[in-house]
């Protein structure tokens, strides 16, 4: 197993979604000046939230996806979401989805079709977990700071490589003294410990 360092899947309600209070006036260097001023006064409250992403591939057992989706069970579609680069080989998205379906019935789990994740935290093979801080506002804050270009290395992250359980991914990271992140795997540690298995 190799260390490294460096969202729910549901419909978007278009009806919630605020009304922008960036207004467009003058230029629009002006406008992106400000708007980035607004990013940067996010209420505390606002802030990212440390989270975990698990990728998976469907090239994987049913049996080695089945316990995967067990244990992030456990931790809880808030704190994990387990992440695919595509669709089922040979299958369509609604046969894709319907698999999911199959698997994650009466589960607390995320599942996500997510290639952009992979390119994100440079993911190369699975399974490979990591932990960061989910920022709805990543995206946009790189494009105002004009480091599009830079997404993966505007962000600190850690992770894991190997194909082991979610718990001893925890373990490993809270092995190294220099985790960013370790009260909350502290917190996910416990969690899984607790549980009845």
């Amino acid at each position: 197993m190799n260390v490294y360092k460096q969202s729910s899947g549901s419909l978007i309600n278009l009806g919630n979604i605020p009304t922008p209070q960036a207004k467009m006036e003058g230029n629009l260097v002006e406008s992106a000046h400000r708007f980035s001023q607004k990013l940067n006064s996010v209420d505390v409250s606002q802030a990212p939230r440390a989270k975990l992403k698990l990728f998976i591939s469907f090239s994987m057992s049913d049996a080695s996806i089945a316990s995967y989706i067990k244990e992030a069970n456990r931790l809880g579609r808030d704190n994990v979401s387990l992440v695919v680069n595509g669709l089922k080989k040979g299958t369509s998205m609604k046969e894709t989805s319907s698999y999911i379906s199959t698997l994650t019935k009466g589960q607390n789990v995320s599942v996500e079709i997510d290639p952009p994740s992979f390119e994100r935290f440079r993911i190369k093979s699975v399974p490979a977990l990591v932990v960061y801080h989910d920022d709805p506002m990543y995206e946009a804050k790189c494009a105002i700071s004009g480091q599009t270009e830079e997404l993966t290395v505007l962000e600190e992250w850690e992770g894991t490589l190997g194909d082991v359980s979610i718990a001893y991914s925890i373990d490993k990271l809270l092995d190294s003294n220099e985790s960013k992140f370790k009260a909350y795997l502290e917190g996910l540690a416990g969690k899984l410990n607790n549980a009845d298995l």
